[in-house]
């Protein structure tokens, strides 16, 4: 049996896709005629494209060429079952790639024109996010990752890596927090019978697809109900839009991507009123407390451009807050919240969750 007999179904989908382009291109050469390959736009409301060769301008040959020789790595990866991260695709052929951006857009057009997941050509980005908890990871290669027992958080691996995920008992909650430094503060945190309770996990700011893989396996296998701590600015409330409903630079992955049960906990405008005043009253002479800033224009050309999309209008209590933001002209950092009254970042988190 050959190796193309082997693969999987999808594999031997995704085998014979490239290959119709490869023998299509081939056919275009061995005739003289203009080479082309059509794309499938991933992009919401946005045109396919079609690469050509050799094209009018010298960008147009480049562009061929780069994907021809992405078509020929992913077809590679695939085959051999072997995993390639976007960074060790780059530096297979820097001097034609130019840069990482380059690579990861041309996985992902690719991926879409293929009708298929990026990770499902065996190329996936390096590891951002992290997770603490009381759960197990049982890999597709024997180990076994417990998350609880790593200093600073477990990096999250790719989901198709894991195999299965063994989950405590006691687990009743997942916190998805935006910064990094805030899930420090939380893993440095004393032990707590609600620490104990809760699965902690950051995409650092906006997170790649493995933190979203994670992050949906988790909530399909616990059915625990999933907050989100994020900054009060509009960058803030577009990371829980991309958790709850995709990007919209890759739309066709969204739905295997989403988390409709997330809840927004915080930051709000409420936090921020009863946390400002209580400083303010504790001898702080009136003065704002750190993390207490002004929109800049940036700011606010984000949260305008916000308001104007169908799943942001769907979301009222989201509306109103991008408005506020927009009529104060203040935001605010998840860290203002260390001025508040309760003791501490966990213990204000799990009377927020409480309130639920």
């Amino acid at each position: 049996m050959d190796d193309t007999q082997k693969q999987s179904p999808d594999k031997i989908i995704i085998l014979n896709k490239l290959d119709s382009i490869f023998e299509n291109v081939q056919s275009s050469l061995e005739s003289c005629g203009e080479m082309n390959i059509s794309l499938v736009s991933r992009k919401l409301n946005s045109r396919n494209k079609k690469l050509t060769f050799p094209g009018r301008r010298c960008s147009e040959a480049w562009m061929f060429t780069a994907f021809l020789k992405i078509m020929n790595i992913a077809y590679e990866c695939v085959l051999a079952d072997r995993i390639y991260t976007k960074r060790d695709v780059y530096y297979r052929d820097v001097n034609l790639f130019r840069k990482q951006s380059v690579v990861d857009n041309m996985l992902n057009d690719l991926a879409a024109t293929l009708g298929v997941r990026r990770a499902s050509l065996n190329i996936v980005a390096a590891a951002k996010g992290l997770v603490t908890g009381n759960i197990q990871l049982y890999m597709q290669r024997g180990s076994v990752l417990c998350c609880n027992r790593v200093d600073g958080g477990l990096l999250i691996p790719h989901r198709i890596d894991i195999r299965r995920i063994e989950i405590s008992a006691s687990v009743k909650w997942i916190v998805l927090l935006e910064k990094e430094a805030i899930f420090h503060e939380i893993c440095d945190s004393p032990s707590s019978r609600f620490k104990e309770s809760t699965i902690f996990l950051t995409g650092k700011g906006y997170p790649d697809i493995a933190t979203r893989e994670f992050l949906v396996l988790l909530s399909e296998t616990t059915g625990c109900p999933v907050f989100a701590l994020v900054d009060l600015d509009p960058h803030g409330i577009d990371i829980i839009s991309t958790y709850k409903f995709g990007s919209a630079s890759m739309f066709y992955e969204s739905s295997y991507l989403k988390i409709n049960c997330l809840d927004w906990l915080g930051l709000k405008y409420e936090d921020l009123r009863s946390t400002v005043c209580g400083y303010q009253h504790a001898n702080h002479q009136g003065k704002s407390p750190e993390g207490l800033l002004a929109m800049s224009s940036l700011d606010r050309r984000k949260a305008n451009a916000m308001l104007q999309r169908d799943c942001i209008n769907d979301q009222s209590e989201w509306r109103l807050e991008l408005q506020r933001m927009l009529f104060s002209g203040v935001k605010a950092e998840i860290e203002i919240l260390n001025h508040c009254t309760a003791p501490s970042l966990i213990e204000w988190i799990q009377s927020r969750i409480c309130l639920q």
